[in-house]
């Protein structure tokens, strides 16, 4: 006779597999997401369509201000002319300019103060895409070209030697590997954080789905006919384990997805980055390290998915459960806001402290193992840490379930909860 835990979880793997969601997160998620990825980054480079209309005052005795216009009007990232300038007198009314900006008929002034030449003015620059990252770079390259280029002149040079000056330099990041061939640090980056918020994803919904199944059971007093045949540390490890298959399965499809792509990798690069971009070293992932990624994921789900089957037993409704659940989202939000202090400095002390707490080390530490090789002591230190708390949160998990699981009518209090772990 099959275990009872053996055959909650085979139901709970049968019934989320037959969905017709979980065929679509499966196939059809990674590719959105990539592709919402490079939407954005095309839109940013296209500028949202609209040549920006600019009004720039020149108060330079220099009259510097056409070199700038000039250097706004060609500079251009992406398809299309981003800036069209019209010069204006130093008198012109700011007021105006501002109304005109709020309206719509303008977006933005810029002021080039008489002393920026020398060194003692601002550039004030006021508008309504002052928000757009790449129109300010485009804004503070053709300024900083216009201004070096007179300074240069003020200081006797040549129109060759202005030209050498401000010629750029060439610059490129590589990211340093243990093995094989170096790869470039924007697509080591991206990969990094593609897969930690993927295992960020597949950790929030498979524990929420642990949580939502036991309030189901609970609510429609399924449980009660279902602890009769099994026990209740059966009933949680099963729906624990069931729906943690489904996560190997999807994670498994994403793996084969990946490698069907990576063959394609020269004509999917030139297809949307460009001819340059084939040339690419793309990071490989490695047998090793996706093996510990894997382990990463399936440690995180457990610790989590027995906090959520918990938060599920201890409420009777979707709203109590809702707000008891807040905290544990909250810890995983926290952890994948930091993904910036990992993929910044994935080797100073709070990236390692980080990488090992058990609540964090899940999604972090695969960001920190695709950008950085990690010390053998630190992934067993990590590794432990996170062993540990899943041991303890399934023992705890599994005596507030037990009695959780057929309360009806209240809401237990955090010391309620405490002296079901504690006398369970």
């Amino acid at each position: 006779m099959r275990s009872a835990w053996f055959v909650v979880a085979r139901r709970e793997y049968m019934e989320g597999a037959r969905s017709k969601w979980f065929v679509f997160t499966c196939l059809l998620a990674p590719v959105l997401f990539v592709a919402l990825i490079g939407f954005t980054a095309w839109a940013q480079l296209r500028g949202g369509g609209k040549t920006a209309r600019l009004v720039l005052i020149d108060e330079t005795p220099e009259a510097i201000g056409n070199d700038v216009a000039v250097a706004l009007e060609a500079g251009q990232l992406g398809d299309g002319q981003r800036f069209a300038v019209d010069l204006a007198a130093p008198t012109t009314d700011r007021g105006a300019l501002a109304r005109r900006i709020d309206v719509g008929e303008l977006d933005g002034y810029l002021v080039l103060p008489a002393d920026v030449v020398a060194g003692g003015g601002r550039v004030v620059y006021r508008g309504a895409n002052a928000s757009s990252n790449i129109d300010m770079a485009i804004l503070e390259h053709s300024l900083r070209t216009a201004i070096v280029a007179s300074r240069a002149h003020s200081l006797g040079l040549s129109p060759a030697q202005a030209t050498a000056l401000l010629a750029p330099v060439p610059f490129e990041t590589r990211q340093a590997t243990l093995a094989g061939p170096e790869v470039n640090a924007g697509a080591a980056f991206a990969l990094a954080y593609v897969v930690s918020f993927l295992l960020y994803f597949g950790i929030v919904l498979y524990g929420v789905t642990v949580m939502r199944s036991v309030l189901v059971e609970k609510s429609s007093r399924v449980m009660e006919v279902v602890v009769a045949c099994a026990r209740p540390w059966d009933l949680m490890l099963g729906k624990v384990l069931g729906i943690g298959m489904l996560g190997i399965t999807q994670i498994a499809v994403w793996i084969v997805l990946a490698a069907i792509a990576s063959t394609f990798e020269g004509r999917i690069l030139t297809r949307f980055a460009g001819e340059d971009a084939a040339s690419l070293a793309l990071p490989s992932i490695g047998a090793v390290r996706l093996a510990l990624i894997v382990l990463f994921f399936l440690g995180g789900y457990f610790l989590y998915a027995a906090i959520f089957a918990a938060v599920g037993a201890a409420n009777e409704s979707e709203r109590d459960a809702q707000q008891a659940q807040m905290p544990v989202m909250m810890v995983l939000t926290v952890a994948s806001v930091c993904f910036p202090v990992i993929s910044g400095a994935p080797r100073a002390p709070l990236a390692v402290v980080l990488t090992t707490l058990p609540f964090s080390s899940p999604v972090l530490m695969p960001m920190r193992l695709l950008l950085t090789p990690v010390p053998a002591w630190q992934l067993a230190l990590s590794l432990a840490t996170l062993l540990g708390a899943l041991l303890f949160a399934l023992w705890a998990a599994a005596r507030i379930f037990r009695v959780g699981s057929l309360m009806y009518g209240k809401r237990p209090t955090l010391r309620e909860l405490a002296r079901w772990v504690r006398e369970g």
